[in-house]
């Protein structure tokens, strides 16, 4: 990632890897739709219909009008933790009437992979805001 300047500013990669990292079947990738972020096609690669490219195509340019603060601690791992959590769920509904792509209790075993995955960047939000904490509180007294 970079920042508005195009200096880098969060080293290693997206936490689900990013839109330029994967390749899928467009046919898969519409069973899974609506779509609320990249990581949705993850599951076709966890299930080993995508391929993951070592190199990442792009860089993301993130600015103050981004779509996802990735700089207020917290924000970003509590917005994952959502994305997780919808792509369990619409996991969940596939596994009623599965793709092609994927057996029913291949559908189940990865929802229950992504809502500890959202269990984690829940904690990991937690972790953050609360090591900022003591910094906000001393900013606050500076003043």
């Amino acid at each position: 990632m970079v920042d508005a300047e195009g200096q880098a500013f969060a080293e290693g990669e997206h936490p689900g890897g990013s839109t330029s990292t994967l390749v899928v079947r467009t046919g898969a990738a519409r069973d899974l739709r609506p779509v609320t972020n990249e990581l949705f096609f993850h599951v076709l690669a966890d299930l080993g219909h995508g391929v993951r490219v070592p190199e990442p195509l792009t860089h993301y340019r993130v600015h103050e009008a981004s779509m996802t603060d990735r700089r207020t601690p917290g924000v970003f791992a509590d917005y994952m933790a959502e994305v997780c959590d919808n792509v369990a769920a619409r996991l969940d509904q596939l596994r009623t009437n599965p793709p092609s792509w994927a057996r029913s209790a291949q559908l189940t075993d990865l929802a229950t992979t992504y809502r500890n995955r959202a269990t984690r960047h829940r904690d990991d939000a937690r972790c953050k805001r609360d090591q900022a904490a003591p910094d906000t509180a001393q900013e606050g007294r500076l003043k």
